[in-house]
């Protein structure tokens, strides 16, 4: 209803059909469809199934490259994210500050600042560029229709066999006493 707001029409019919579907029990943020897409796309791609599972990536191997083993590695750097998602998520970053330890709450405010960067927020500016203006659906739509997504293939495939799903197996082997896939 991005085009049409009135009351009678756009946001007056997204309303009621927001009301007629109980959504707006715990209340309703006002937005257009252009916003939720762009938010959706960099969200994703930022934090939530890029970044996120990139900067866990790269920790467990850093990890493991210094000779730490894979499956404490994994412990740390992957299982442990749950934790401190659930208590940013129950009282915000500062909630979530108090309830860690002194040590972490203080490398996480002088060695989080070093790790996330300028040209990192300049390269999160790039990736929001791509979404608004095009160039990721362009992209996307090639991936889909001339390479019938080959590259998607391949990168799901080369995940499915690195180091941390293998000690990821390692791990629910150990404590489930079954393989998994």
């Amino acid at each position: 209803m991005e085009q049409d707001t009135s009351a009678n029409t756009g946001r007056g019919v997204a309303l009621a059909m927001a009301q007629a579907m109980k959504f707006t029990t715990a209340g309703v943020l006002e937005g257009t469809f252009t916003q939720e897409t762009h938010q959706d796309l960099f969200g994703e791609q930022v934090v939530l199934c890029g970044g996120v599972p990139s900067l866990m990536k790269a920790a467990m191997e850093t990890l493991i490259e210094a000779g730490y083993p894979p499956e404490l590695a994994y412990l740390e750097c992957i299982t442990q994210m749950k934790l401190i998602i659930n208590l940013i998520e129950q009282g915000g970053f500062a909630s979530m500050f108090e309830k860690i330890s002194n040590t972490a709450e203080y490398g996480a405010h002088t060695r989080g600042p070093r790790l996330i960067t300028p040209e990192t927020k300049y390269t999160m500016k790039e990736i929001l560029n791509e979404i608004q203006d095009g160039r990721f659906a362009n992209e996307w739509m090639k991936e889909v229709e001339q390479n019938q997504m080959k590259n998607l293939l391949e990168m799901r495939h080369k995940t499915a066999e690195d180091q941390t799903e293998k000690a990821r197996r390692s791990i629910d082997t150990m404590f489930n006493n079954k393989p998994t896939s």
